[in-house]
């Protein structure tokens, strides 16, 4: 079971191999693939929330000292669970018209 399962208004998945791309001086070019797994990410748009729930999110990013510490959480796109961090900067906060909303985003480890 996830460690963490925030609520959402809106999730955008990215999706990538690690590869490395080495050019040569006739330009030629060759790749490889450094890891066998995907790597993904995503970022979460929180819906409206009251100051309570902003406390939730905001107790959860304070538990795992933002990028330090990984967690788990589960990937909608192919209901997998991923160990992830913050990605370090990506934490946004606002407040409007009397509720809150975050924004952040998250990166697969191994």
């Amino acid at each position: 079971m996830a460690d963490w399962t925030p609520k959402r208004q809106e999730i955008e998945g990215v999706r990538d191999y690690n590869v490395e791309e080495s050019v040569f001086d006739n330009k030629s070019d060759e790749t490889r693939l450094i890891t066998p797994d995907e790597l993904i990410g995503f970022k979460i748009v929180s819906p409206q929330l009251t100051y309570t729930q902003y406390q939730e999110y905001l107790t959860q990013f304070r538990a795992v000292k933002g990028s330090l510490t990984p967690f788990t959480i589960l990937y909608p796109f192919d209901n997998t669970e991923y160990s992830v961090r913050f990605e370090k900067g990506s934490w946004k906060e606002s407040y409007k018209s009397g509720s809150f909303q975050v924004e952040f985003s998250l990166k697969r480890v191994f």
